[in-house]
C-alpha cells in the first residue's frame, strides 16, 4: 500500500513512514521514489483507531482479542 494509505491505517504521518522506510525499520516493497509498505508491516500508533478496521457498513470490526483486552484492562472502546 502507499504511504498515504498506510498513514490513515496506522496513524503515523507519511513523513514518519518515509523516514522509517529510509532507515530500514520498514521494508520497501515498492521502488525508489515510490515506496510501498505491506499491510502487515504498517506500524499502528498507540491509541489510533485504524480506518481499515471499519467495514463496508461503516461499523467497527472488533476482534475477540480486543474484547478480551477491554475486559481485562477495563477499556471502553
Amino acid at each position: 500500500m502507499s504511504l498515504k494509505e498506510a498513514s490513515s491505517l496506522g496513524g503515523y504521518s507519511t513523513d514518519s513512514l518515509q523516514r522509517m522506510v529510509a532507515r530500514g525499520r520498514i521494508q520497501n516493497f515498492g521502488r525508489k521514489g515510490k515506496p510501498r509498505i505491506r499491510r502487515a508491516d504498517v506500524p499502528v500508533k498507540p491509541g489510533h483507531t485504524a480506518a481499515g478496521l471499519l467495514g463496508e457498513s461503516g461499523r467497527r470490526h472488533i476482534t475477540a482479542s480486543a474484547v478480551a483486552a477491554s475486559v481485562t484492562h477495563g477499556s471502553r472502546s
